[in-house]
């Protein structure tokens, strides 16, 4: 099942701070997330699902995928919660 942010949820990267957040534009709220949780909410953001992301990041970081699906779960779960993303 694949699943989407939606259109009010906003990715961004402050490189002078170094520091990664999501924003819901409609109520200005905004979550502070680490760098991975950054790179897992943009491929979500282009389409991939979650086994293809943890294909891709295990390879990239040289990590069991069964642990980034881990963290895949908890970025959407967050997603879920604060209704910036569903499944299709």
């Amino acid at each position: 099942m694949d699943f989407e942010l939606y259109k009010h949820a906003k990715l961004k990267h402050d490189v002078t701070s170094d520091k990664y957040y999501l924003f819901n534009v409609d109520n200005g709220n905004h979550y502070s997330v680490n760098q991975t949780g950054f790179e897992i909410l943009q491929l979500l953001e282009k389409g991939n699902n979650k086994n293809d992301i943890a294909k891709q990041m295990s390879k990239n970081y040289n990590v069991e995928a069964e642990l980034i699906i881990a963290d895949i779960e908890n970025v959407i779960d967050l997603l879920l919660k604060e209704k910036l993303g569903g499944y299709k």
